[in-house]
């Protein structure tokens, strides 16, 4: 347990497995950039989590039930294609949902529909 770390990279490269274990949520950061470092993921099942978290990168368990933890982990311990293989998945999802540039285009899209403004390209609008 590192606690707080500005630049958890060092860590995410360092590690195989990402565990997160929490009660409540928002956007949970860490587990983008879990995904983004291909790394598998197990956590908890909360409002946040589980639109990060997918079948196919990772495990979700009830919050309480230890049971599913170890049982996740040892599953993917004792795998290593597997957690290869959510690592990978984990990826393309994060490069597909969370890339900054791609959601900026989006939100900036949707502005302009909500604005009736013909559709612009980003370079137009940034320099507005």
């Amino acid at each position: 347990m590192l606690g707080w770390q500005a630049d958890p990279t060092h860590g995410f490269h360092a590690a195989d497995i990402v565990l997160h274990p929490t009660l409540w949520e928002g956007l949970p950061l860490s587990l983008l950039e879990a995904q983004a470092a291909s790394l598998p993921i197990v956590a908890s099942n909360v409002k946040g989590n589980r639109e990060v978290v997918t079948p196919d990168t990772g495990f979700l368990c009830d919050p309480r039930n230890v049971d599913q933890y170890v049982a996740a982990l040892a599953q993917l311990i004792n795998n290593p294609a597997h957690r290869h293989h959510l690592g990978t998945a984990g990826r393309r999802r994060a490069e597909r949902y969370f890339d900054t540039r791609i959601t900026s285009r989006q939100v900036g899209d949707l502005y302009d529909e909500l604005l009736e403004l013909p559709k612009s390209d980003p370079a137009q609008r940034s320099a507005a």
